[in-house]
């Protein structure tokens, strides 16, 4: 059962990531249509969650096979914070606010063409060991990309 607070924190945050959609999208075709190191393996964007107080908390980098990193890319969209965690005073809304956020980028994602993109595609939180397949749509063990 979805509490008040989960359905709070989502929508706040589906109410603060919305001005983003058009902007986020075409940033997102714009790197599905760039030319990729020809030993790029995949492409991970990676949530910071901290971030979410003081900026858009994406970023992504291309890995090679070994799952090296190639190449690092900024901070996408750049905006302020989306959420206020100070609003939150009974509980840590992060657990609540990742899910909707990888939901919400993965529907970006599409939306820009990423089922063409020719590289695997993962979006992960910083240090956790689930990680979400953008081509396939499902959450998939770190071990199971390599």
């Amino acid at each position: 059962m979805t509490s008040s607070f989960e359905i709070e924190i989502r929508n706040d945050l589906l109410q603060a990531l919305e001005p983003l959609v058009l902007r986020l999208t075409e940033e997102l075709k714009r790197l599905i249509s760039t030319g990729i190191d020809e030993s790029a393996y995949l492409i991970s964007f990676e949530i910071y969650p901290p971030s979410f107080i003081s900026r858009f908390p994406v970023r992504f980098d291309w890995f090679d096979s070994d799952l090296a990193q190639i190449e690092g890319g900024p901070l996408l969209v750049g905006s302020g914070g989306i959420l206020n965690k100070s609003h939150y005073t009974s509980k840590d809304p992060l657990p609540f606010a990742l899910p909707v956020l990888i939901d919400w980028f993965s529907k970006r994602w599409q939306e820009a063409g990423g089922f063409e993109y020719s590289l695997p595609a993962y979006i992960e939180c910083r240090g956790s060991e689930a990680i979400y397949d953008l081509k396939n749509q499902n959450w998939v063990d770190r071990a199971s990309i390599t």
